[in-house]
Protein backbone atom coordinates (compact mmCIF):
# COMPACT_ATOMS: atom_id res chain seq x y z
CA UNK A 1 0.00 0.00 0.00
CA UNK A 2 0.95 3.31 -0.67
CA UNK A 3 2.53 5.48 2.49
CA UNK A 4 0.60 8.31 1.73
CA UNK A 5 -2.42 6.19 3.09
CA UNK A 6 -4.44 6.88 6.36
CA UNK A 7 -4.90 4.95 9.30
CA UNK A 8 -8.60 3.51 8.94
CA UNK A 9 -10.41 3.38 11.51
CA UNK A 10 -13.88 3.04 13.76
CA UNK A 11 -14.68 4.68 16.83
CA UNK A 12 -17.61 3.52 19.23
CA UNK A 13 -19.12 3.25 22.72
CA UNK A 14 -20.67 0.33 24.86
CA UNK A 15 -24.25 -0.73 22.98
CA UNK A 16 -23.53 1.37 20.60
CA UNK A 17 -23.94 -2.02 17.64
CA UNK A 18 -20.19 -2.03 18.26
CA UNK A 19 -20.15 -5.91 17.80
CA UNK A 20 -22.32 -5.31 15.17
CA UNK A 21 -20.11 -2.36 13.25
CA UNK A 22 -17.12 -4.66 14.17
CA UNK A 23 -18.46 -7.33 11.80
CA UNK A 24 -18.76 -4.94 9.11
CA UNK A 25 -15.28 -3.18 9.31
CA UNK A 26 -13.70 -6.57 9.54
CA UNK A 27 -15.51 -8.00 6.14
CA UNK A 28 -14.28 -4.67 4.81
CA UNK A 29 -10.89 -5.79 5.73
CA UNK A 30 -11.11 -8.91 3.61
CA UNK A 31 -12.50 -6.77 0.58
CA UNK A 32 -9.65 -4.32 0.49
CA UNK A 33 -6.50 -5.64 2.50
CA UNK A 34 -6.48 -4.15 5.76
CA UNK A 35 -5.64 -5.58 8.82
CA UNK A 36 -8.13 -5.50 11.80
CA UNK A 37 -6.81 -4.60 15.07
CA UNK A 38 -9.18 -4.48 17.70
CA UNK A 39 -9.24 -2.52 21.18
CA UNK A 40 -11.55 -3.18 23.56
CA UNK A 41 -10.54 0.20 25.70
CA UNK A 42 -7.29 1.54 26.79
CA UNK A 43 -5.88 -1.30 29.04
CA UNK A 44 -5.66 -3.53 25.42
CA UNK A 45 -2.71 -0.97 24.23
CA UNK A 46 -1.61 -0.15 27.73
CA UNK A 47 -2.57 3.66 27.20
CA UNK A 48 -0.44 3.53 24.11
CA UNK A 49 -2.60 4.12 21.27
CA UNK A 50 -0.10 4.83 18.55
CA UNK A 51 2.60 2.81 19.71
CA UNK A 52 0.15 -0.56 19.11
CA UNK A 53 -0.26 0.72 15.56
CA UNK A 54 3.05 -0.74 13.86
CA UNK A 55 1.64 -0.44 10.09
CA UNK A 56 -1.04 2.51 9.45
CA UNK A 57 -1.20 2.08 6.01
CA UNK A 58 -2.60 -1.45 6.16
CA UNK A 59 -4.35 -1.53 9.77
CA UNK A 60 -8.63 -0.97 9.81
CA UNK A 61 -7.94 0.25 13.84
CA UNK A 62 -11.80 -0.45 16.05
CA UNK A 63 -11.25 0.73 19.01
CA UNK A 64 -15.09 -0.19 20.58
CA UNK A 65 -14.72 2.36 23.81
CA UNK A 66 -13.12 5.00 22.11
CA UNK A 67 -11.57 7.85 24.50
CA UNK A 68 -10.72 11.29 22.88
CA UNK A 69 -7.89 11.25 25.42
CA UNK A 70 -5.92 8.69 23.46
CA UNK A 71 -7.52 9.52 20.09
CA UNK A 72 -5.99 12.73 20.09
CA UNK A 73 -2.11 11.14 20.73
CA UNK A 74 -2.52 9.85 17.16
CA UNK A 75 -0.28 11.62 14.68
CA UNK A 76 -0.84 10.24 11.72
CA UNK A 77 -3.14 10.63 8.42
CA UNK A 78 -6.53 9.47 9.31
CA UNK A 79 -9.58 8.80 8.19
CA UNK A 80 -12.88 7.53 10.57
CA UNK A 81 -16.00 7.63 11.63
CA UNK A 82 -17.39 7.37 15.00
CA UNK A 83 -20.97 5.82 16.08
CA UNK A 84 -23.20 7.38 19.08
CA UNK A 85 -26.48 5.93 20.30
CA UNK A 86 -29.46 7.62 22.98
CA UNK A 87 -27.96 7.32 26.55
CA UNK A 88 -30.87 6.51 27.32
CA UNK A 89 -31.59 3.50 24.83
CA UNK A 90 -27.92 2.53 25.78
CA UNK A 91 -28.96 2.37 29.56
CA UNK A 92 -31.78 -0.01 28.59
CA UNK A 93 -29.74 -2.61 26.30
CA UNK A 94 -26.84 -2.46 28.65
CA UNK A 95 -29.48 -3.65 31.68
CA UNK A 96 -31.22 -6.04 29.88
CA UNK A 97 -27.72 -7.54 28.29
CA UNK A 98 -26.12 -7.40 31.75
CA UNK A 99 -28.61 -9.30 33.11
CA UNK A 100 -29.30 -11.98 30.67
CA UNK A 101 -26.67 -12.19 27.75
CA UNK A 102 -23.51 -10.24 28.05
CA UNK A 103 -20.43 -12.50 28.29
CA UNK A 104 -18.81 -12.72 31.43
CA UNK A 105 -15.57 -11.40 32.38
CA UNK A 106 -13.86 -9.00 35.24
CA UNK A 107 -16.48 -8.33 37.46
CA UNK A 108 -19.77 -8.90 35.33
CA UNK A 109 -20.41 -11.98 36.85
CA UNK A 110 -20.72 -10.58 40.07
CA UNK A 111 -22.82 -7.74 38.87
CA UNK A 112 -25.35 -9.86 36.65
CA UNK A 113 -25.87 -11.34 40.18
CA UNK A 114 -26.54 -8.25 42.01
CA UNK A 115 -28.76 -6.88 39.10
CA UNK A 116 -30.55 -10.43 39.54
CA UNK A 117 -31.58 -10.46 42.91
CA UNK A 118 -32.88 -6.18 42.42
CA UNK A 119 -36.29 -5.24 41.44
CA UNK A 120 -36.22 -3.87 37.24
CA UNK A 121 -36.55 -0.42 39.05
CA UNK A 122 -33.35 -0.57 41.01
CA UNK A 123 -31.35 -2.50 38.28
CA UNK A 124 -31.98 0.34 35.67
CA UNK A 125 -30.57 3.02 38.29
CA UNK A 126 -27.70 0.55 39.09
CA UNK A 127 -27.16 0.60 35.09
CA UNK A 128 -27.39 4.27 35.25
CA UNK A 129 -24.69 4.80 37.39
CA UNK A 130 -22.55 2.38 35.99
CA UNK A 131 -22.75 4.46 32.34
CA UNK A 132 -21.09 6.86 34.12
CA UNK A 133 -17.85 6.49 32.79
CA UNK A 134 -19.20 5.44 29.59
CA UNK A 135 -21.35 8.82 29.12
CA UNK A 136 -18.32 11.02 30.22
CA UNK A 137 -15.78 9.98 27.44
CA UNK A 138 -18.79 10.44 25.11
CA UNK A 139 -19.20 13.60 26.68
CA UNK A 140 -15.81 15.00 26.00
CA UNK A 141 -15.35 13.42 22.44
CA UNK A 142 -14.03 15.74 19.45
CA UNK A 143 -17.06 16.20 17.41
CA UNK A 144 -15.84 18.37 15.11
CA UNK A 145 -12.75 16.79 13.97
CA UNK A 146 -12.32 16.85 10.05
CA UNK A 147 -11.23 13.34 9.79
CA UNK A 148 -13.84 11.79 11.79
CA UNK A 149 -17.48 11.14 10.52
CA UNK A 150 -19.75 11.50 13.14
CA UNK A 151 -22.98 8.90 12.98
CA UNK A 152 -25.80 8.05 14.60
CA UNK A 153 -26.50 4.17 15.38
CA UNK A 154 -29.82 4.78 14.88
CA UNK A 155 -29.50 5.94 11.52
CA UNK A 156 -26.86 3.19 10.95
CA UNK A 157 -28.80 0.57 11.71
CA UNK A 158 -32.37 2.18 10.26
CA UNK A 159 -30.71 2.11 6.55
CA UNK A 160 -27.49 0.27 6.36
CA UNK A 161 -27.35 0.28 3.24
CA UNK A 162 -27.43 4.33 2.33
CA UNK A 163 -24.97 4.69 5.71
CA UNK A 164 -22.39 2.02 4.18
CA UNK A 165 -21.84 3.73 1.27
CA UNK A 166 -21.27 7.15 3.28
CA UNK A 167 -18.80 5.36 5.67
CA UNK A 168 -16.88 3.72 2.75
CA UNK A 169 -17.10 6.88 0.65
CA UNK A 170 -15.46 8.91 3.60
CA UNK A 171 -13.18 6.07 4.27
CA UNK A 172 -11.77 6.41 0.69
CA UNK A 173 -12.77 2.95 -0.35
CA UNK A 174 -14.60 2.70 -3.72
CA UNK A 175 -15.09 0.54 -6.79
CA UNK A 176 -11.00 0.50 -7.08
CA UNK A 177 -11.28 -1.54 -3.86
CA UNK A 178 -13.92 -3.95 -4.97
CA UNK A 179 -16.12 -1.37 -2.59
CA UNK A 180 -19.26 -0.95 -4.93
CA UNK A 181 -22.71 -0.18 -4.51
CA UNK A 182 -23.83 -4.00 -5.18
CA UNK A 183 -20.83 -5.32 -2.48
CA UNK A 184 -22.48 -2.66 0.23
CA UNK A 185 -26.49 -3.94 -0.45
CA UNK A 186 -24.93 -7.37 0.03
CA UNK A 187 -23.06 -6.68 2.83
CA UNK A 188 -25.73 -4.46 4.35
CA UNK A 189 -28.55 -7.89 4.15
CA UNK A 190 -26.39 -10.02 5.70
CA UNK A 191 -25.54 -7.82 8.74
CA UNK A 192 -29.77 -7.02 8.89
CA UNK A 193 -31.20 -7.54 12.38
CA UNK A 194 -33.63 -10.31 10.97
CA UNK A 195 -31.03 -12.59 9.52
CA UNK A 196 -28.43 -11.98 12.52
CA UNK A 197 -31.44 -12.49 14.75
CA UNK A 198 -32.44 -15.99 13.03
CA UNK A 199 -35.76 -14.58 11.62
CA UNK A 200 -37.21 -11.78 14.38
CA UNK A 201 -38.38 -8.46 12.72
CA UNK A 202 -37.03 -5.19 14.56
CA UNK A 203 -39.28 -4.50 17.57
CA UNK A 204 -40.04 -8.54 18.36
CA UNK A 205 -38.43 -8.57 21.34
CA UNK A 206 -36.08 -11.14 22.81
CA UNK A 207 -34.98 -10.32 26.36
CA UNK A 208 -32.44 -13.15 26.66
CA UNK A 209 -30.94 -12.21 23.31
CA UNK A 210 -28.24 -10.08 22.53
CA UNK A 211 -29.89 -8.74 19.85
CA UNK A 212 -33.22 -8.15 22.08
CA UNK A 213 -35.17 -5.69 20.39
CA UNK A 214 -33.61 -3.57 16.91
CA UNK A 215 -35.66 -0.88 17.53
CA UNK A 216 -34.65 2.71 18.63
CA UNK A 217 -36.35 4.59 21.76
CA UNK A 218 -37.12 1.86 23.83
CA UNK A 219 -36.18 3.40 26.91
CA UNK A 220 -39.96 5.16 26.92
CA UNK A 221 -40.96 1.44 27.55
CA UNK A 222 -38.57 1.30 30.65
CA UNK A 223 -37.37 4.22 32.34
CA UNK A 224 -39.72 5.26 35.18
CA UNK A 225 -39.82 8.76 36.32
CA UNK A 226 -36.83 8.01 39.14
CA UNK A 227 -34.80 7.29 35.78
CA UNK A 228 -35.85 10.10 34.53
CA UNK A 229 -34.78 12.27 36.96
CA UNK A 230 -31.26 10.73 37.51
CA UNK A 231 -31.18 10.91 33.42
CA UNK A 232 -31.57 14.74 33.94
CA UNK A 233 -29.56 15.45 36.84
CA UNK A 234 -26.33 13.48 36.18
CA UNK A 235 -26.61 12.95 31.94
CA UNK A 236 -28.57 15.78 30.65
CA UNK A 237 -25.77 17.59 29.21
CA UNK A 238 -24.68 15.02 27.00
CA UNK A 239 -28.33 14.38 25.61
CA UNK A 240 -28.49 17.89 24.47
CA UNK A 241 -24.74 17.91 23.27
CA UNK A 242 -25.58 14.51 20.87
CA UNK A 243 -28.52 15.92 20.26
CA UNK A 244 -31.36 13.81 21.19
CA UNK A 245 -32.89 16.52 23.27
CA UNK A 246 -32.81 20.00 23.10
CA UNK A 247 -33.94 20.95 26.53
CA UNK A 248 -34.52 19.38 29.89
CA UNK A 249 -38.49 19.34 29.25
CA UNK A 250 -38.75 15.39 27.96
CA UNK A 251 -40.17 12.47 29.69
Amino acid sequence: MSQDEPLLAYFGHHKCATQWTRSIVEALCDRVGRHPLVFTGHDDFDDDLPGAIRDPTSTFLCYLNAERRFVRRLRMPLRAFHLVRDPRDIVVSAYFSHLHSHPLFGDLETYRQALQARPQTEGILLELERRAPQFDAMLRWNYGHPDILELRMEDVTTDPETHLGRIAGFLGLGEAHGVTTTYLAKLAQKHSFDVLSGGRAPGVEDRTSHLRKGVAGDWANHFEPVHVAYMKEHYGELLKKLGYETSDEWG
